[in-house]
């Protein structure tokens, strides 16, 4: 048996609106913009506009996500849906939960074979 440190991982593949990007690996410089950007957007106040807490969560899914090659960042995709009324805030507020949950389940990943004794 052979482990292989590009295969620990599966890809994870995103399709917006037809639009290809992958969950970043989380290194040591996307887990400091991660923090910034969630911390951020914890920190915007009830008062907040929409405007506002969409783009902080616009902010993180750019963080986690990198566009193919030829395609927009997710930043430009979803602000731009975004302000053409194609696109709701309780679709922003399930896609960062699903991404962010797989981001730290591949941050601290937990095996059960390691905790057997």
């Amino acid at each position: 048996m052979k482990l292989n440190a590009a295969e620990l991982f599966d890809t994870l593949e995103v399709d917006l609106w037809g639009n290809a990007y992958t969950l970043r690996h989380t290194t040591r410089s996307v887990a400091a913009k991660l923090d910034e950007a969630t911390k951020a957007s914890a920190e915007l106040g009830d008062d907040a506009s929409d405007d506002d807490q969409v783009r902080a969560l616009v902010r993180i899914i750019d963080v986690l996500l990198e566009p193919a090659e030829d395609t927009p960042s997710a930043e430009q995709l979803l602000m731009g849906l975004w302000r053409d009324d194609k696109l709701g805030m309780d679709w922003l507020l399930g896609f960062v939960d699903a991404l962010t949950e797989e981001a730290a389940n591949r941050r601290r990943p937990t095996s059960a074979g390691a905790t057997r004794s």
